[in-house]
């Protein structure tokens, strides 16, 4: 079976949670995008969303529910294990990098932590950050390294 074909279910499954909070979700133009207007936190690189092109977000929440029973290996630069808006979500993981298996799959690039953010984010209306599956479980696998190469 293709590996993308295989991962497009499980991204569907994925981004099936309770409902994110307001003030972040009108933003976060892939959940829901009815063509909001956004802009960096500068106020530049502004762009319009194009409605109806997102992952269908209250669909998918209402056909399977919340992500507590959902686990997702995140294969990346690893994951900083003391983000207070993942921290709680984090399972065990592994470190590839360097020939040498350790259990320390400590981020040192930040882009596996903006992914598992993006996934699992447990953040509040008021600071943090808010993922599109906030009760999932993250497995942390380090195969990048600070350069990003794997």
């Amino acid at each position: 079976m293709d590996f993308r074909k295989a991962l497009a279910g499980t991204f569907l499954f994925m981004a099936s949670i309770a409902p994110a909070y307001g003030a972040i979700f009108d933003t976060q133009w892939a959940l829901q995008n009815t063509g909001q207007h956004n802009c960096n936190f500068r106020g530049q690189r502004c762009t319009d969303g194009i409605p109806g092109r997102d992952i269908k977000y209250k669909l998918v929440t209402r056909k399977f529910g919340d992500c507590s029973r959902v686990t997702v290996a995140v294969l990346d630069s690893g994951i900083d294990l003391r983000h207070p808006d993942l921290a709680a979500n984090l399972l065990s993981g592994k470190n590839f990098v360097g020939g040498q298996v350790s259990d320390d799959p400590q981020d040192d690039n930040l882009h596996g932590t903006h992914v598992a953010g993006i996934i699992a984010g447990a953040g509040t209306e008021t600071s943090g950050v808010v993922g599109v599956c906030r009760r999932a479980r993250i497995l942390p696998v380090k195969v990048g390294d600070s350069q990003g190469y794997l």
